[in-house]
């Protein structure tokens, strides 16, 4: 896909299979994106409400305004060399605050929870469907995830592409186990040292736990990890609006390239704005981050990989996918009281069919779904 020459992901969509397929996977990568822009202002949110005695919606509109300052100025360079600062915070933030963790007070896990405890995975009862959901959602949803390709394409050759995602996957290993393993000790150290929480439980172990210096420097580190992936979200999904939504190409650069850059500076506000509002709507960092991959991989990600490795696929079925597959999770999302295992707080439509007991399986009956439109309507298409 590097060797493409692509600048956003819906690109491969027009390529592979034509404009109108490119359209509706835009419009579905934008919405997707509003959220997962949303989620990380919320983390912001609540740290700057927590920490700095701000109001939640100052905190998120603070955030969202610096981040579309240097995104919107900057553009991928911009992102890039702050991303790799932040990066850098967050990981050694990580790894003091579990030294200190482990050092001083161990890792005692709740039974029947921690890596070990697979009965996650199996027994529905502990949770397995949306533990299947949220692992398939994020690990199978980001393949899809137009930061993610937008530094794909940037990479200067196809190999320095390969070779930075292996090391992305190692530091997602690196940080987000440590944050696991602690987020599933600090219950038990937080009632030890007599400490109600009424919010974040890592706010509660930052403010009554850890030393002060640490604990700024943690704050540093979440602070971090919500501005690089809000600025990828902001830059790719404004790409999106202003290159593959109202098809603005760049075939010049003195004249199209010029009115590109300005209208894609116009749609970074635009996709802020958007995400300010999901974040007041939704103030769940978590459910937010997972809807936004859930739409991804319920539409988008069959008609990628059919696209690179299935040479029947048409365009008929790409967009037979993408519509289906999308529609059917949505329409789960509406009817279902819960999203993984968080109340459906946005918009939820009362019936008795689908309960709490249901949740997690939306997750992973929709790409089903969008696969068998997928495979039935290219086959059925193949010879026009």
């Amino acid at each position: 896909m590097n060797q493409m020459g692509l600048i956003t992901l819906p690109d491969f969509y027009r390529v592979k299979y034509d404009r109108q397929t490119e359209f509706v996977a835009s419009i579905i990568m934008v919405l997707s994106f509003s959220f997962l822009l949303a989620g990380n202002l919320v983390a912001g949110g609540y740290l700057f409400q927590a920490f700095l005695g701000t109001s939640y919606l100052a905190g998120v509109m603070l955030i969202a305004i610096v981040v579309f300052i240097y995104t919107a100025s900057g553009g991928l360079f911009a992102v890039a060399y702050t991303d790799a600062i932040q990066v850098a915070i967050t990981f050694i933030g990580t790894l003091l605050l579990f030294g200190f963790m482990v050092a001083n007070f161990g890792l005692e896990m709740p039974e029947g929870m921690g890596p070990f405890a697979f009965e996650q995975l199996i027994d529905p009862g502990a949770g397995a469907a949306i533990n299947w959901a949220t692992l398939l959602a994020l690990g199978l949803g980001d393949i899809v995830a137009i930061d993610f390709m937008a530094r794909v394409f940037a990479a200067d050759s196809p190999e320095t592409a390969q070779r930075a995602c292996f090391v992305g996957a190692a530091g997602t290993v690196l940080i987000g186990v440590p944050f696991s393993l602690m987020a599933l000790s600090t219950p038990q150290i937080l009632e030890q040292a007599g400490i109600a929480v009424d919010g974040p439980l890592l706010f509660g172990l930052l403010k009554g736990v850890i030393p002060a210096g640490l604990g700024l420097l943690v704050i540093a580190s979440i602070l971090s990890a919500s501005l690089s992936t809000a600025d990828g979200a902001i830059l790719g999904t404004s790409s999106v609006m202003a290159h593959n939504i109202l098809g603005i190409r760049h075939t010049d650069h003195n004249s199209s390239g010029d009115r590109l850059l300005a209208l894609t500076r116009t749609m970074a506000f635009v996709i802020t704005v958007m995400g300010v509002l999901f974040a007041v709507l939704v103030p769940q960092t978590g459910i937010l981050l997972l809807l936004a991959f859930d739409l991804g991989f319920a539409g988008l990600l069959v008609p990628l990989a059919g696209g690179l490795y299935w040479p029947q696929a048409t365009k008929q079925g790409a967009l037979a996918c993408i519509l289906i597959g999308t529609a059917t999770r949505l329409l789960f999302f509406v009817l279902m009281p819960n999203m993984f295992g968080s109340e459906n707080t946005l918009f939820y439509i009362p019936n008795p069919i689908f309960t709490a007991d249901f949740d997690g399986f939306p997750t992973l009956i929709s790409p089903l779904v969008g696969l068998a439109a997928f495979v039935g309507v290219s086959l059925v298409t193949r010879n026009r």
